[in-house]
């Protein structure tokens, strides 16, 4: 452990981020607070707090950086609005409140102009520079996670309430590319990196599946509930974190298609 903070919120810390730079880290949490801390790289000092959200802030997602500005993206309960902070000169820039206003559950950022978001379990799209959103129809199941490659704009991938695994081309949503119910519970977090899709689910399991074979290449179950996943941005390892507090780093292996 290279730091340690106690009490950071009044509440229970949700989620969290960091920036591309790694210069920043932003956590969220039950006491309604973005709290963002800076120097995360030689040691993390408090820069600001951020209290425009009215319930618990459920998502955060840095924007890909151009190294001029870091921006994030935040939601979460409450009024469903999603604002969008530059927390370099600690400053809201824009917000959006989807029409279908709901509990916000995970964002993600192939752009730094295009965002998009769950609210009220459906998939909403936002372009920055506008004030309204955009609903997606991507089926009835309502959907709890989602993932993006960084410049893609038109990919996207999905985990269900119901379990399921969905990989979509959002030029034409009749059908998903990729579906596989890999699940029996809530898919509370999904990460995709290139070819490469990790899910990890409230069933205890962590799956991991190849978009080139369209297909669910292995399930590992780690006895706690899953609650977040990533890939390393080399696809060399994965991390999975669990309702106990407990933390898992993987190693993929290619040549076996093995966590």
């Amino acid at each position: 452990m290279i730091e340690e903070f106690h009490k950071v919120h009044e509440a229970s810390i949700y989620c969290l981020a960091m920036s591309p730079n790694g210069y920043y880290l932003a956590t969220g949490s039950n006491d309604k607070a973005v709290k963002i801390f800076s120097n995360a790289q030689e040691g993390l000092k408090m820069q600001t707090e951020m209290t425009s959200h009215d319930g618990t802030v459920r998502a955060l997602q840095f924007l890909p950086d151009n190294a001029q500005s870091a921006l994030l993206a935040s939601g979460g309960a409450g009024s469903g609005r999603v604002y969008l902070t530059d927390v370099a000169v600690e400053q809201v820039l824009s917000y959006a409140s989807p029409s279908n206003a709901g509990v916000i559950t995970d964002i993600t950022a192939p752009t730094r102009k295009q965002l998009y978001l769950t609210s009220g379990s459906t998939v909403v799209a936002w372009d920055t520079r506008k004030k309204n959103t955009e609903v997606l129809n991507l089926g009835e199941v309502p959907v709890q996670s989602l993932s993006t490659n960084t410049g893609e704009t038109n990919f996207l991938a999905t985990g269900s309430e119901n379990g399921t695994v969905a990989f979509w081309d959002l030029r034409n949503t009749e059908l998903p590319l990729y579906k596989e119910r890999a699940h029996n519970k809530a898919v509370r977090s999904i990460a995709m990196r290139g070819q490469w899709l990790l899910a990890g689910s409230m069933d205890t399991k962590l799956s991991l599946h190849s978009l080139q074979q369209f297909q669910n290449l292995i399930t590992i179950n780690c006895e706690e509930k899953i609650v977040g996943v990533d890939i390393s941005a080399d696809i060399d390892c994965a991390i999975s974190t669990q309702s106990d507090g407990s933390c898992h780093f993987w190693k993929i292996s290619f040549d076996s298609a093995e966590l």
